[in-house]
């Protein structure tokens, strides 16, 4: 299938299982970006994305996060395509998201998925989020976090981002809000 016709699935899909194959399908391929068709297809299939990761039920939210980090990143020399998504992320992450840890077993995700791989992609897109959730989600999420080094990095990552006094980390003045994880 060509470039044009895998993205045209993508942005036509219209439930996250059909985004999920579609944008399987492309990474797969290593579709390139190329020409205005293609970026307004994608750019529309990552808005569409956006929407379920605002807007559906938690897991699904987590799924739509986790595609809004993976595609990009298998056409990641292309800064179009990288702008795009994380304009839609930053939209998407401005309201709290629901706690990594409901990300647990293999059986409940789309295609290939790995429960570890979904949460460390959702660890690596908290650096597009705003607001006073987000400090306290990371510190719970990494607190939550047994099972993926890789996911408790990019959370510990972007701890250090966000918050570069490690005093502040542990006067409780950080984890002290009630903001569920």
């Amino acid at each position: 299938m060509d470039p044009i016709e895998q993205v045209r699935a993508f942005a036509e899909a219209t439930d996250l299982e059909g985004k999920w194959s579609s944008a399987r399908q492309m990474m797969s391929s290593k579709a390139k970006p190329n020409g205005d068709l293609f970026y307004s297809l994608l750019q529309r299939g990552f808005e569409s994305l956006g929407h379920i990761a605002q807007s559906s039920d938690d897991f699904s939210r987590l799924v739509a996060i986790d595609l809004l980090v993976r595609l990009p990143a298998s056409m990641k020399n292309n800064k179009r395509v990288q702008a795009m998504a994380a304009d839609v992320r930053r939209t998407s992450l401005s309201v709290p998201l629901p706690s990594l840890s409901i990300i647990s077993e293999k059986k409940s995700l789309p295609g290939s998925a790995k429960p570890a791989e979904v949460r460390e992609n959702v660890a690596e897109a908290l650096k597009d989020a705003a607001g006073d959730w987000v400090l306290p989600y990371v510190f719970r999420a990494l607190g939550d976090e047994d099972r993926s080094q890789r996911c408790r990095l990019a959370l510990a990552r972007e701890i250090a981002a966000q918050e570069p006094s490690i005093d502040n980390w542990f006067g409780g003045n950080i984890v002290r809000v009630n903001t569920p994880c």
